[in-house]
């Protein structure tokens, strides 16, 4: 035989060696075609890892002997298998939910990982659907409550600041159909209202990250008096009952006295999700985390519906590092509400638009020979004093307490900002006040060092919301805290109430 016969019959045997055998092909042809218990581990791995479309492919692609004869073909499988990138498992998210508890209106702010930062929206008959009505209404047929606004129910508002002044509550007809309640009216009305906010927030999150895979946790900001001896806790215990009554089937219909008896049984219900802090610590957080706040004193005013609470806070650098001390916090029963009722009592009902727009413009001045400004009446002039007392206590014991600050503070600047937060931040009836309390402080015979107090505007970046308004629940929509040395309370829960997990940077969140 010629030596090209015998390679090239050499080179035909080879090829016919790198087939399988007939039984092996066979053995391939079947298990490509048994039944989904029994499929061959190559299928088993790719229906793991591969979306349903690729499976399908492959699974069509399988039952061909033709293919799953060849080694070579399946060489090519395994390649593309490869090439298909096996999905993350799903990781439950995280949400840090801040609540302003307004006594007029109820703001929340959220921040949720591998999502983004928001103000949650309510679904109102109000246009300004940031800002859900601090309100209720009352069945005095069903001896009932609910959220929803009827004409033909009570109106029950101001719930919020009864919890530390109850004669502020306007009760009528649900205190005489149930005299009896072992809890205040105003914390059966505010775990109630609680309530339903916790479960309106839980279902509009999830419904906007399109996942109910959340972990949620609650900071909300409260009066300073909660951390007093008088009233202390009466927040975080209308929070914890009413995050516990949110989660029970059918709770909207509750009548009163069920609630009242959900109060007792959970009296001493705690959560670890839930928080309360200062609504002037949060706001004072605003312009202390600012990188362009200076050493200094500053002043903040929150102006809500019930109250004022005025804070004087200073601020150093000691060893590189922003050391905040408060001097002094006030809480001063002058709010918008209040102001109202007590200067238009008679009008306020009726008339309220108009009451209001008078007290946003109203000049506190004291009437002068050749000024031009209306006399204040007996009731105007008397809640002007109250306020320009209570606000100039705080300046004036920074002033005592660090002579050596307040004197810095007049050398380098000669004014003391402060900054006006919550709803009543643009009524003139306050600026003007402050105004006045100026030309006290610098009289002759004062003996102080304290500079003019100046007026700094409120701003964020969230173009689509009032900036002075929602500063609380933006602030408190954060994992962590700093401390201000001077605040009546601690943090028990700080960092701890998100298990140490959620950390704004690896979430690709700005913490501003």
């Amino acid at each position: 035989m010629k030596l090209f016969d015998l390679i090239k019959k050499f080179l035909h045997s080879s090829k016919e060696n790198t087939h399988e055998p007939p039984m092996v092909q066979e053995k391939y042809r079947q298990e490509s075609i048994k039944s989904p218990a029994n499929k061959t581990f190559a299928i088993d791995a790719r229906e793991v890892h591969e979306p349903p479309k690729v499976q399908e492919k492959y699974k069509n692609e399988s039952v061909q002997p033709s293919k799953m004869m060849d080694p070579l073909t399946k060489v090519r499988h395994h390649a593309e298998r490869k090439n298909v990138g096996t999905p993350k498992r799903n990781k439950t998210k995280k949400a840090i939910v801040g609540i302003d508890f307004g006594t007029s209106f109820t703001k929340v702010f959220c921040s949720v990982s591998d999502y983004g930062r928001f103000a949650l929206q309510f679904e109102t008959d109000d246009p300004e659907r940031y800002f859900l009505p601090s309100v209720l209404f009352y069945s005095a047929k069903e001896n009932s409550l609910s959220l929803k606004k009827d004409d033909g129910l009570e109106k029950i508002e101001y719930f919020k600041y009864g919890l530390i002044n109850n004669d502020f509550l306007t009760i009528g007809k649900i205190h005489e159909n149930n005299p009896k309640t072992k809890n205040s009216i105003s914390l059966i009305c505010s775990t109630f209202f609680l309530a339903n906010v916790i479960r309106l927030v839980k279902d509009a999150v999830c419904r906007k990250c399109r996942t109910d895979d959340i972990a949620f946790f609650f900071n909300m900001g409260c009066p300073i008096d909660n951390f007093n001896d008088d009233h202390k806790g009466i927040y975080d215990k209308a929070l914890n009952i009413g995050f516990a009554l949110s989660k029970e089937s059918g709770f909207e219909s509750f009548s009163v006295n069920a609630i009242d008896t959900f109060i007792n049984d959970k009296r001493n219900f705690s959560d670890a999700s839930l928080n309360t802090l200062p609504e002037l610590y949060a706001e004072a957080l605003w312009f202390i985390e600012k990188h362009s706040t200076d050493e200094g004193i500053y002043t903040i005013l929150d102006v809500g519906g019930g109250t004022v609470d005025c804070a004087t806070i200073a601020i150093k650098w000691e060893d590189g590092e922003k050391k905040t001390r408060i001097y002094s916090q006030t809480v001063l029963p002058l709010g918008v509400e209040v102001l109202l009722k007590d200067l238009y009592p008679m009008e306020y009902r009726s008339k309220r638009s108009v009451c209001v727009d008078m007290l946003k413009r109203m000049i506190v001045k004291l009437p002068k020979h050749g000024r031009g400004y209306p006399p204040l009446t007996k009731i105007e002039h008397k809640k002007s004093l109250e306020f320009r007392s209570g606000f100039v206590r705080g300046i004036v014991a920074a002033d005592r307490t660090d002579k050596k600050l307040m004197a810095e503070q007049r050398r380098k600047i000669n004014r003391i900002p402060y900054y006006a937060f919550g709803g009543g931040a643009d009524f003139n009836f306050y600026h003007s006040t402050i105004m006045c309390a100026n030309e006290d402080l610098q009289g002759s015979t004062q003996g102080t060092n304290i500079p003019l107090l100046c007026r700094e505007l409120v701003e964020n970046d969230i173009k689509e919301i009032p900036s002075n308004r929602f500063i609380i629940a933006e602030r408190l929509a954060h994992p962590y805290f700093s401390e201000i040395d001077g605040f009546p309370w601690n943090f028990p829960n700080n960092i701890s109430n998100t298990d140490g997990s959620f950390d704004f940077a690896s979430y690709g969140l700005l913490d501003t």
